[in-house]
Formats: C-alpha cells, sequence, structure tokens
C-alpha cells in the first residue's frame, strides 16, 4: 500500500506547487503531495496551510475504485485564497476552482470526481467528507436581471459548512447553503438555503432523521 502511494507521486509537479506557493524551502519539506494525474489549470493566487506538516495536503490521489483511473484527473486552478487548516486529500479527479476564498478544515476528504466552485467564499469545517460526482457552488456564473429596472437578481452568495459532515454522492450543494455540524446529506439531494438543525440526516433541505451521528 504505502510504494503503491509513493509510485502515484508526481515529484516534478510536487516540486512545481510547493516552490510556487511556500518557495524554495519547501523543496525539501513539500506540505503538499500532487499525484501523477494532477493538472494545474492555473497556479495563481495565495495557499495557507494553518498547520504545515510534510505531505499533510494529498492532491488527486486514488481512493473509491469506482472510476477509470487510467484517464482521471485532478484540476487544481486557483486565482483567489485557499486555506488549509492540516489535512486533506482531494480525490482523483476532483476539481477545484477558485477565484474567491476558498477554506478547508482539517481531515477535509474528497474520495473523487467531485467539483469545488468557489467564486465568493465557501468554508468548510473540520472532518469532512464529501463523496463522488458531488458539486459545491457559490455562484450561478450568469446573471439574471430584474426587468423592471435591470439589477441582478442572482448575487453570489456564501456556502457554509460546520464541522464533521458527509455529502453524499451526486448532491450539489447551491450558493446560500449553511449546514449545521454532524449532518448527513443523503446521495442526490441538492441543498440550498440553512440547514435548521445539527445531528441530522437530510433529504435535500428536509431533515429525516434527528439525533444522528457518522463514522468513516
Amino acid at each position: 500500500m504505502v510504494f503503491s502511494r509513493l509510485s502515484e507521486i508526481s515529484i516534478i509537479k510536487t516540486v512545481r506547487f510547493n516552490i510556487h506557493y511556500f518557495g524554495l524551502s519547501a523543496v525539501f519539506k513539500p506540505y503538499v503531495l500532487c499525484s501523477k494525474n494532477v493538472k494545474f489549470v492555473k497556479l495563481g493566487g495565495i495557499v495557507n496551510i494553518n498547520s504545515k506538516k510534510i505531505g499533510g495536503i494529498r492532491l488527486g490521489f486514488k481512493s473509491v475504485p469506482l472510476f477509470d483511473f487510467k484517464y482521471q484527473r485532478f484540476c487544481w486552478q486557483n486565482d483567489g485564497t485557499i486555506c488549509f487548516e492540516e489535512n486533506a486529500n482531494i480525490g482523483q479527479g476532483a476539481v477545484i476552482s477558485n477565484s474567491g476564498k476558498l477554506t478547508l478544515g482539517n481531515n477535509f476528504n474528497i474520495s473523487a470526481n467531485s467539483k469545488i466552485v468557489c467564486r465568493k467564499n465557501i468554508t468548510i469545517g473540520d472532518d469532512c467528507l464529501i463523496s463522488w460526482d458531488c458539486l459545491l457552488m457559490d455562484s450561478d456564473w450568469h446573471v439574471v436581471y430584474n426587468s423592471s429596472n435591470g439589477e441582478s437578481v442572482n448575487n453570489d452568495r456564501a456556502i457554509l459548512m460546520g464541522n464533521h459532515i458527509w455529502i453524499g454522492c451526486n448532491s450539489v450543494i447551491l450558493k446560500g447553503a449553511e449546514i449545521p455540524e454532524n449532518c448527513v446529506i443523503a446521495a442526490g439531494s441538492v441543498v440550498s438555503g440553512r440547514l435548521p438543525k445539527p445531528d441530522s440526516v437530510y433529504v435535500r433541505n428536509n431533515p429525516i432523521k434527528n439525533g444522528i451521528n457518522w463514522k468513516y
């Protein structure tokens, strides 16, 4: 298992990423490990890691065996600020596209093939798991106008997620979503607006079970 993971690392991409964001000293202490399947769409903006340790952030490595890993790539596009707390594993096929402020808590995990598209602000707490084929997006990316006065009626709105949240596969988390701690979002859900109760299972915006806990 250890040898398999080491064989996935791209030395060139790892060195390039760490030098770009953290300077030459990070060549010998790479805080971020990049797999061979990482694609840098844009190495821009700023990356901060609050608790730095070697290899604490892992980008593009294989996780769940449900995809064709020969062709899936992790894509990184950053024009804004991305803040990592300490540990994060963002799996192969995932996409990070950020032009706002994206904050990822400790022990953040994307299993595979999910997308985070941040234009304004997305904040995710500690111990959060995002399953495959999910989308988190805080903007519609196209403007809808009020026909009477020409004002925008679909402004970007932040997404806020508490600690210990599990987003089930094929779910969509839209702008303005607020998810309290220790919640499970059922597979195939679309979440918008503020969810009222922590420690709950939600199907879309509706709680179907309360007083739960979960682990992985």
